[in-house]
């Protein structure tokens, strides 16, 4: 059996279904967008370090290889600074291994507050920071770690005792040398002159083949 309804009356339970779709579409559509910021969100947490909040070293592996790969198609400069903490040990002996994390994310906010924007920086390990510098020769990364050190030398970290003390890093600088040069051969330049900076004695800085 068939209802007959008016039809003013269709015409208005349609408007309203019309309404009713159009409002699902709406509501299908802010949660599509909250799915995909909280996914974005999500992304970005895994490759981030807790402690630092620079990228962590998985993250800022495949970011810096695609950006030294970039720049060696195009045949520009590339440089990387290895940064470490001197004393470490020392420091986590004397004041506490909070006082070590303090200190790690001190010279991870000096080296964030010296470089570009669009330098990458990523926790290398334990309390080594590492910063890949793009259209940067080795004397213009000298200069950054000039800058970095002078930065970091102005600030100090204060424990929950409230004890301060200064700290001091040691930096191995390598660049792009040639066209077949990469990431991998950039970041074994740098260690290498780390070791030799480490080796001079602390609070060094060092270039490839220095």
């Amino acid at each position: 059996m068939f209802i007959h309804l008016p039809t003013a009356t269709l015409i208005t339970l349609l408007a309203a279904l019309s309404v009713l779709v159009i409002v699902m579409l709406i509501v299908c559509l802010v949660l599509l967008q909250r799915t995909r910021k909280l996914h974005h969100q999500c992304e970005v947490e895994r490759g981030t370090d807790a402690l630092t909040g620079l990228w962590n070293r998985t993250r800022f592996m495949e970011l810096a290889e695609r950006q030294v790969n970039y720049v060696q198609r195009t045949g520009r400069s590339a440089a990387v600074l290895l940064i470490d903490l001197d004393e470490c040990k020392k420091i986590n002996h004397s004041y506490g291994h909070v006082a070590g994390d303090m200190a790690v994310r001190l010279i991870s906010q000096a080296a964030r507050d010296t470089v570009r924007d669009y330098d990458l920086l990523g926790r290398y390990s334990g309390e080594e920071i590492v910063v890949l510098l793009p259209d940067t020769t080795l004397e213009g990364a000298q200069a950054v770690a000039k800058r970095f050190r002078e930065k970091l030398g102005a600030q100090k970290v204060t424990t929950t005792e409230n004890k301060t003390f200064g700290v001091t890093v040691s930096v191995g600088i390598a660049a792009l040398r040639c066209e077949t040069d990469t990431l991998e051969d950039m970041l074994v330049g740098a260690d290498a002159a780390l070791v030799t900076a480490k080796a001079q004695g602390r609070d060094r800085v060092v270039a490839q083949g220095g």
